[in-house]
């Protein structure tokens, strides 16, 4: 046995390796990690108990990887997937299949919401309860280290009883949790692995000698027998389960009869008892700890095995003192008597004779946080003469008022852990060396680390929550009064009210510029000095820049919480050198010189931090949203400010949002004020071409032109445009300082220039000024090119794309092309999540309140959602007249390329009328980078770390052979007006129009320059060819044929091409690029 410090997902992952042979897989959030942890622990060799290093196979789909799931186990090999929400849903097929075949599959699932009014990538159980009818047998785990353990107890199973099994935990609440846990060897595994029924199962294979049909159809005189003859195999599976745990348990640091079907906590004889599966369980028995000091007797019991459900063990749990149960569900099951969960208890009763009343609860939904609080409501409501039959905790239902209050502790609190709550933005690495802190933080006792993410990711809000104790924490919902608190950015101090957060004597550790001042409002400084809190501020900026560390500050800033925290002795800059500094040498290829430099900045970060005096400004206040209405008051400002969990449900009704529709034009409040640098304008050598406009991903930077600039512009540059005055302007909160407008400019008429707080308020009045009732001017057919489009007002705006990226480049053409008329049809991917995740909507509206329509169905089907719009639209246009719409199906590279691509196929085929935007940067962005059919060969991304060796499907070249398409190769950055008419053209088209359009990505690991210039390169090295077909004329090829030493330059331009096999390939990939351009070149020949 080893202690190691592991996400739910790695540990469950640590032990399907080791017992199983072959992971079929595709990317969803939040189960990817464990196929991530599985293709890295191949990568390095590591080996099962059988000895070998297990296969690894990449699918198309969740459809695709069940099937070759069934293929592999019905050839004898055992096998594995993972997988979530409706990817689980999508495999459901598959699942009765495998039950009916007696085949020992394990699908790892880290349980999440499904897609209903709204999409959700987070926590609950409403995906395994959607396919409890399938007959796997379903095993639930309640945290990080029974992660791991019921992992190995369901592979063990699986082939004990020659049946499938479903393993889930809680996604995000568990899967993404990082705990300090206890792991067995391979050697320890294989001392009690059933080889004997492995080898019934290899047996039953297929094979040529004696060969057997296995899925054969059967007619109706038979199929109802055959369906009942598997019924004998679940009467042996609670004794199995329970001999397993027993087994390994000791292997997993638990005694051998501490785990089972289900477990008891509490009072010998309870008169409530609650009944729970998942994350939920250790904060219920923290509860039940604090009700029995009070004198109430009550228990709970935590569900590990849900099917067959442990009907036996759950009633010998219950003694006859018990007259309530309260079941807690975490899943909603529109329209049903109750949820799964409470009918199966109230089924383990029938016929029982016994009066206890059962109540059931649901709670947690979409991983909203369920406190001590909301537990404590929930058993107050057990003990009450006359209870809520049906009710919910955590959130207040105004409506059909089913919800509880939360009720505080009545007692005195006992030890409690030190808490930790780091406050930084996507892909600042706040969150990694958070994670990475938590294995020093083990040495002086139990950790746990949670982490929460905006849906967004890049550049948008990230919260690292750390808590570490001598005890067992039992805590399992979110920090309410952190001992620290770190904020990379000083923002955040006001923004989410951390002075009413911090515990009293807490410290407060700001990331803030050497010379700035810390302005407090009068009630934060009374606050503060009234509860003794230390505020310590250093310029994490400034260290990097003096140790020349470019990039992240992360470690800069750990170093510096390490020091507040006081809980590790010894030389902190030591410790950080040896323990945290390696981890980010992934590839062992860091210089001397990287460790110096960060050695010295960490050295320096451990002595550094200054205390500021508290002083507040008379009027000062924090820079206001222009919430202009009830809506933002009520529903966007408590969002921003991690307060919606006290929304009323009345609120959300009352703004008509109950089916899942959002207003429009939301991100103009955002404002998130990332900026170290912005744009400055060069009026002299400009020439009016708005080539940096065009190039700007959030649309942060504007041309405007008026009759007059007044004075009250001053200083404001300008120059004479048609007997008017034009002038380009930033909205400095809203830019993202990605430098792509910079280079944009032919004539270096912008320069991004450093940005201080003073600054950014001048050119924000500025902007506000020039902004206010401007009327963009209309142009026929949204301009004739790049320039006039330019002059159009952008029906997006300020989405929370990454800086740089290139997706919101493309859509803000469609939408100044198309505006008032164009309808969207979005893929779940990127596009979908920085276009339209509540309440941050970046689509907007012209000056006649009319802009884009747009909708998300799923990721697998947008191509046939897309297609029903548009023959909506055909209907309505024959019934009522009108213009015709626009309608376009957007989305990512591994939609159109993977899971949808059929539907893609499908439209082509029958000519539908629609246009087709594949947003294509080379992979699985949203999820994190994994391998997609359209991956470049050569690059490095998950699921073919060491290199992808498979040449990139080349899509455009199908699409063209089949000649019915419109179709087009375009690249904004390289040529931003043959990208316009290629949008033209494809929306003139009366059929099929496809347009491949090239997306520079954060996850290129772009070196030393703009995704502007990124792109460029990218189309001159062939990567990203540019052309336009029109079905009956020649293909329009403007791109040159790939030179090598582009390839090259290209290729060492990016991180993602930096593997070995990529440098030692590169020449043979060369060749490939070039005999796509001549393929090209040879169409209409």
């Amino acid at each position: 046995m080893e202690k190691m410090i592991l996400s739910g997902n790695d540990a469950a992952a640590h032990s399907a390796f080791a017992l199983n042979e072959a992971s079929a897989v595709y990317p969803i959030t939040p189960s990817t990690g464990m196929a991530e942890w599985t293709e890295s622990a191949i990568g390095q060799g590591k080996v099962n108990i059988f000895g070998e290093v297990p296969y690894f196979y990449t699918m198309q789909s969740e459809k695709g990887a069940a099937g070759m799931l069934h293929g592999l186990l019905r050839s004898g090999i055992t096998a594995d997937t993972f997988t979530s929400s409706q990817g689980l849903l999508l495999m459901l097929p598959v699942m009765h299949k495998l039950r009916g075949e007696e085949l020992p599959a394990v699908i790892h699932v880290a349980a999440r919401s499904l897609a209903g009014n709204a999409l959700s990538i987070y926590g609950d159980h409403s995906d395994v309860m959607a396919v409890r009818s399938a007959g796997e047998i379903m095993i639930a785990s309640s945290g990080v280290q029974e992660a791991a353990f019921f992992a190995a107890v369901s592979h063990m199973l699986a082939v004990k009883c020659s049946l499938p099994v479903l393993h889930f935990f809680d996604g995000f609440d568990t899967s993404h949790e990082v705990r300090d846990v206890v792991i067995p060897s391979v050697e320890e595994l294989k001392r009690v692995y059933p080889y004997e029924e492995l080898e019934k199962f290899r047996k039953k294979a297929l094979r040529n000698e004696s060969p057997k049909l296995y899925g054969v159809s059967e007619t109706q005189e038979l199929y109802f027998q055959s369906q009942e003859l598997i019924n004998g195999k679940y009467l042996t599976v609670e004794r199995e389960f329970v001999k397993l745990c027993e087994k390994l348990g000791p292997l997993y640091g638990y005694a051998p009869e501490e785990k089972g079907s289900a477990e008891y906590y509490g009072d010998a004889a309870p008169e409530v008892v609650m009944i729970t599966m998942g994350s939920v369980a250790d904060t219920v028995r923290s509860v039940v700890d604090e009700e029995r000091l009070t004198g109430r007797r009550c228990g709970s019991i935590n569900l590990h095995l849900y099917r067959p459900f442990p009907t036996e063990a759950l009633l010998n749990f219950l003694p006859k003192s018990v007259h309530t149960v309260v079941v807690l569900e975490r899943t909603k099951e529109s329209g049903a008597a109750a949820e799964p969960l409470t009918e199966d208890v109230k089924s383990a009763f029938y016929g029982e004779g016994r009066n206890v009343r059962i109540l059931s609860g649901r709670f947690g939904l979409g991983s909203k946080d369920t406190d001590a609080d909301d537990i404590r409501a929930a058993f107050r409501n057990g003990y009450a003469a006359q209870p809520k039959q049906i009710f919910t905790i955590g959130i207040n239902d105004d409506v059909t008022g089913l919800s509880l209050e939360k009720v505080g502790y009545e007692g005195k609190a006992g030890d409690e852990s030190y808490e930790i709550k780091i406050y930084g933005m996507g892909a600042d690495g706040a969150v990694s060396c958070a994670r990475s802190s938590l294995e020093v933080f083990s040495r002086v006792g139990h950790v746990q680390g949670k982490f929460f993410y905006d849906p967004r990711k890049s550049g948008n809000l990230t919260v690292s929550e750390l808590r570490v104790s001598r005890a067992p924490i039992r805590a399992a919902y979110r920090i309410k009064k952190p001992s620290l608190v770190a904020l990379y950015h000083p923002e955040f101090l006001h923004k989410f009210n951390i002075a009413k957060e911090i515990k009293e004597k807490g410290t407060i550790l700001i990331n803030m510029r050497q010379g700035e001042r810390l302005l407090l409002t009068e009630e934060e400084k009374n606050l503060l000095i009234r509860n003794d809190v230390k505020i310590r501020m250093l310029d994490a900026y400034a260290i990097a820049e003096k140790n020349h560390v470019k990039g992240y500050i992360n470690c800069i800033m750990q170093t510096a919480v390490f020091t507040l925290s006081g809980l590790i002795g010894g030389d902190i800059a030591e410790c950080m050198i040896r323990d945290i500094l390696p981890k980010y040498d992934v590839k062992k290829d860091k210089s001397e010189e990287w460790y110096i430099n960060n050695g010295k900045a960490i050295y320096e970060a451990s002595t550094t931090c200054v205390s500021p005096e508290l002083s507040a400004e008379p009027e000062w206040k924090p820079r206001e949203r222009a919430y202009i209405d009830d809506f933002g008051r009520e529903i966007l400002e408590p969002l921003e400010s991690e307060q919606g969990d006290k929304i009323r449900l009345s609120t959300l009704k009352k703004y008509g949002l109950e089916d899942g529709a959002s207003p429009t034009g939301l991100t103009k409040y955002e404002k998130r004020n990332l900026a170290g640098r912005i744009p400055r304008w060069n009026a002299e050598v400009c020439r009016q071409c708005n080539a940096c406009v065009m190039q700007c991903p959030h649309q942060a930077l504007r041309s405007f032109v008026k009759d007059e600039l007044t004075t009250e512009f001053s200083p404001l540059a300008s120059k004479d445009y048609h007997g008017k005055k034009f002038t380009i302007q930033v909205s400095p909160y809203d830019c993202m300082a990605c430098g792509n407008c910079e280079d944009a400019c032919p004539l270096g008429g912008i320069a991004m220039v450093p940005a201080d707080e003073e600054l950014k308020q001048r050119e924000n009045e500025k902007w506000r000024k020039l902004s206010e009732n401007y009327v963009y001017p209309k142009l026929r057919e949204g301009g004739k090119n790049i320039n006039e489009v330019g002059y159009i007002k952008p029906l997006i705006e300020f989405s929370g794309a990454c800086a740089g990226c290139g997706e919101p480049l493309y859509m803000r053409l469609l939408t100044s092309l198309f505006g008032e008329r164009l309808m969207i049809a979005n893929a779940t991917g990127c596009s979908s999540i920085w276009g339209g995740t509540f309440p941050h909507i970046p689509y907007t509206t012209n000056d006649e309140g009319k802009g884009p329509a747009w909708g998300n169905s799923l990721f697998e089907n947008n191509a046939e959602y897309g297609a029903g719009i548009a023959a909506a639209m055909e209907i309505w246009k024959e019934r009522a007249g009108g213009e015709r719409k626009s309608v376009w199906i957007v989305g990512g590279d591994g939609w159109a390329g993977d899971i949808d691509n059929d539907g893609i196929n499908y439209l082509i085929t029958q000519n539908c009328d629609v246009n087709i935007l594949i947003l294509d940067n080379g992979s699985y962005a949203n999820t994190g980078g994994q391998y997609s059919s359209l991956t470049p060969k050569g690059s490095s991304v998950s699921f073919k770390r060491g290199g992808n060796r498979i040449k990139r499907r080349n899509l455009a070249l199908e699409i063209l052979n089949r000649e019915t398409a419109f179709t087009a190769s375009v690249n904004i950055c390289a040529n931003a007006n043959q990208t316009l008419q290629a949008m033209k053209d494809a929306d003139r088209y009366r059929g099929c129009s496809v347009v491949i359009a090239y997306c520079p990505c954060k996850l290129h690991g772009v070196k030393g320059t703009s995704f502007y210039r990124a792109a460029k390169m990218a189309a001159e090295a062939g990567i990203s060819p540019i052309f336009s077909y029109f079905p009956g004329a020649d293909v329009k090829v403007v791109t040159k044929a790939p030179e090598a030493e582009k390839v090259r330059e290209y290729f060492a331009s990016e991180g993602r091409f930096d593997n070995s096999w990529c440098v030692e390939h590169v020449e043979e990939i060369y060749h490939e690029l070039r005999a796509d351009h001549d393929r090209l070149c040879r169409f209409n020949r």
